[in-house]
């Protein structure tokens, strides 16, 4: 795969964030190849290329050895990707639109726990991110999206509840209720399902705009 799409530019792109993007929207790849290559390592790539008898692209080797190891890089928030002509990084247009969750990790978010991680994403607006399975919705979620508007309605002027996950929610811990369901915890149960609907609720009525985004 790195032996091939090395040769696609020019061919096929000037650009290599180009092949990545059409692999992705045009044919569901989850990741382009250039993406993919960055995650085993540029130069372990051209390792592992050479092990089977092919060479690597001389723009690849070139942009090795002055020293760029991966072809996107995360600069200020925003994508940056190798351009052979440049001999540098560009910034892959088309960001300036779009809050791209991805490009924060770098930032120490403003709070964390199991279920949730809270990045402030700039205009004095924070941004709730499930990180449970399959971005479920259990105490874990619930009791960070409660801090999360603590912490909104005090500091900052806006909440939105958004991820770049496959799925938005899969919907409740289905695996929690059952084990509740199975050991007859009733009360438990019902005061589950009480503290989604308060929290649903307090989103609503929040002092400051709040706003999920699927």
């Amino acid at each position: 795969l790195f032996a091939y799409v090395q040769h696609r530019i020019p061919e096929i792109s000037d650009e290599l964030y180009r092949i990545d993007d059409a692999m992705s929207a045009g044919f569901g790849w989850e990741h382009g190849p250039y993406q993919v290559w960055d995650a085993v390592g540029v130069a372990k790539g051209v390792e592992l290329m050479e092990a089977i008898g092919k060479k690597p692209a001389a723009w690849v080797t070139e942009m090795l050895e002055k020293g760029f190891e991966s072809f996107y890089t995360v600069k200020d928030g925003s994508t940056y990707y190798y351009s052979i002509p440049d001999k540098d990084y560009v910034k892959k247009p088309g960001q300036d639109g779009f809050i791209i969750l991805d490009n924060l990790r770098a930032n120490a978010p403003v709070f964390k726990n199991s279920g949730v991680t809270v990045h402030d994403i700039g205009d004095g607006i924070l941004n709730v991110e499930f990180t449970s399975k399959m971005n479920s919705i259990g105490g874990d979620v619930l009791a960070g999206m409660n801090k999360a508007i603590d912490i909104a309605e005090d500091r900052f002027d806006g909440l939105v509840v958004a991820n770049n996950g496959a799925n938005f929610s899969v919907g409740a811990n289905i695996g929690m209720i059952f084990m509740m369901a199975v050991e007859q915890e009733y009360d438990e149960l019902n005061m589950a399902i009480k503290q989604f609907q308060n929290t649903v609720m307090r989103l609503r009525y929040s002092s400051i705009p709040t706003i999920v985004a699927p």
